[in-house]
């Protein structure tokens, strides 16, 4: 620390009791000492009106007049009062007392016209401008401290660098030293001969051209060819996004097709003329829906609880599940459609039954899951086919569909019903399917080749066989009705742009109110593959075609 730094640190608190004691109209005469040690004796006397001379004189005179009186106390003994040297050294010990006792006055009458009218200031005044030129004394060193520093690094790099520079010259002298050396010792003479040069061979013209060369020229075709025949096909992929047909979609997404939908001809998008197999049973679009139910029925193992989702919003997921359990209904199984879609309730404004109480209220609610039910729980007017819609929309969908509540009302449904399929958000939107397929028999995944991209799909597929979720297979919706290769195939006839949100708007729900079917051959009909490293849950369920 630095004589100016100490100084700065010892002048403030000074300042700050000074200034205290102003305040406090205390006696300010006992920080004088204080005041003087911090801004020097001479300050001081020049502010209180005395010069340095004076105080030397007086400083002076006092030792002189200690030495008097000594003198004065030793004559005593020696002479008389009346002696004229004693009477003189008296004299000369009293004038000056007189002088100092004149001083002492003039000195307390100036410190006491100071402390009754502006010593206060006065000290507070001395004390900051010390201080100031302490702190501007203190910025200067620092700048020129931080200069020096500077200026030292740079020339420590110089002679870091000059350092290098020396060494290498050294180097470069010895190499040269070296070299010097071997070519002094370089005898050009060889057994006492000079050394000379012959032909040894005579030149031949080379007749094979150097440039161009044919068989280098022909493998960097080959090989650039298939470089940009590679790229061509990548980009290819990359820009049309979409599955080719549906051998390519099962080989990519290893999971089976289960029937292919195509558009539904029906007169409404709402109420029960919105479902094809309520209007026309017997039409060939129909027929698609039993296909898909007896590719379930041919299962390993009874499905009684299933739930169906899409990978993204409007793929048509409630129009099939619509269908798929009228279908159930019609072949005599009591039946229950459940829409947990609770963010965007397709199934609820399907059937008409907007602004009721339904799934929402059960979870939501303290009272016992069975009474709910039976109190929400609405007939659709087909027989054999009730529904419980959605209900009020919720703050926190996942949550109450991961909570036991949810759990309880399947178990009950399931010892109601013959068959429980649940309308549940799409995968990529929301996390509420993994939710729900962890708690039923199997998942069915509802695809629409003319609108979802491939990776958008084959994410939503192996996001579920991650969690392991039972993934039954592919419903393929919006199928054309060409066929090729022995199976319904499909076309694409409009770009699609996939917007991530959802659930945003509850009047949106027409989007997911799909209406294509195209029927399945007898030769598509499935069964379950059953993988024993899975223990015993379905695997994949392998398309069985015919001979």
């Amino acid at each position: 620390m630095s004589k100016i730094e100490r100084k700065r640190i010892d002048l403030q608190p000074t300042l700050a009791r000074v200034q205290t004691a102003v305040r406090n109209g205390e006696d300010l005469r006992r920080h004088w000492i204080t005041v003087a040690d911090v801004v020097g004796q001479e300050m001081m006397m020049r502010s209180f009106g005395l010069s340095p001379a004076d105080i030397q004189t007086q400083a002076s005179l006092e030792q002189t007049l200690l030495a008097d009186q000594a003198l004065l106390e030793s004559m005593r003994g020696r002479v008389g009062m009346s002696h004229p040297s004693m009477i003189a050294q008296q004299e000369k010990v009293r004038l000056a007392r007189e002088y100092l006792q004149r001083n002492q006055e003039r000195a307390a009458e100036s410190i006491s016209r100071l402390q009754n009218e502006q010593l206060g200031p006065l000290l507070v005044e001395m004390v900051r401008q010390q201080l100031r030129e302490a702190v501007e004394q203190e910025q200067s060193l620092r700048v020129q401290f931080q200069a020096a520093q500077a200026d030292a690094s740079r020339r420590t790099g110089q002679i870091a660098r000059l350092t290098m520079l020396q060494r290498e010259v050294k180097r470069l002298y010895d190499l040269s030293d070296a070299l010097v050396s071997q070519i002094a010792s370089l005898d050009l003479r060889q057994d006492g001969h000079d050394v000379r040069a012959k032909v040894t061979a005579p030149p031949v013209a080379n007749h094979r051209p150097v440039s161009p060369r044919l068989a280098f020229v022909a493998l960097v075709a080959i090989v650039s060819g298939l470089g940009i025949g590679f790229a061509a096909v990548y980009v290819l992929d990359v820009l049309d996004d979409r599955f080719r047909d549906i051998d390519d979609m099962q080989q990519q997404l290893g999971v089976p097709v289960l029937s292919l939908i195509r558009r539904l001809d029906v007169p409404e998008t709402s109420g029960l003329e919105a479902i094809q197999l309520h209007v026309a049973p017997a039409s060939t679009e129909s027929e698609a829906f039993r296909t898909l139910r007896t590719a379930l029925a041919l299962a390993d193992r009874e499905l009684n609880r299933i739930v169906v989702t899409s990978a993204e919003p409007g793929d048509g997921k409630t129009t099939i599940i619509a269908n798929l359990a009228t279908c159930y209904a019609q072949s005599n199984k009591k039946t229950l459609l459940i829409d947990a879609d609770l963010r965007r309730p397709g199934l609820t404004n399907l059937m008409q039954m907007r602004q009721q109480e339904g799934l929402s209220t059960v979870l939501r609610s303290n009272a016992h899951v069975a009474d709910l039910c039976v109190a929400l729980i609405q007939p659709t007017g087909i027989e054999r086919l009730d529904v419980l819609p959605s209900g009020p929309r919720p703050a926190n969908p996942a949550e109450l569909l991961a909570g036991p509540r949810f759990l309880e009302l399947i178990d009950w449904a399931s010892t109601v019903y013959d068959q429980i399929l649940i309308d549940s958000p799409p995968t990529l939107a929301t996390s509420d399917s993994a939710v729900i397929g962890r708690l039923v028999d199997g998942t069915i995944l509802v695809v629409q080749p003319e609108k979802n991209h491939r990776r958008a799909v084959i994410r939503a597929v192996e996001g579920l066989l991650s969690l392991r979720i039972p993934l039954l297979g592919l419903v393929v919706n919006h199928a054309k009705g060409e066929e090729r290769g022995g199976y319904y195939g499909y076309g694409y006839g409009y770009g699609y742009e996939y917007n991530g949100g959802y659930g945003n708007d509850e009047d949106d729900y027409a989007d997911d109110v799909e209406s294509e079917v195209t029927t399945a051959t007898p030769r598509d009909a499935h069964f379950h593959d059953t993988d024993p490293d899975e223990g015993g849950r379905p695997g994949r369920i392998v398309p069985r075609r015919a001979a």
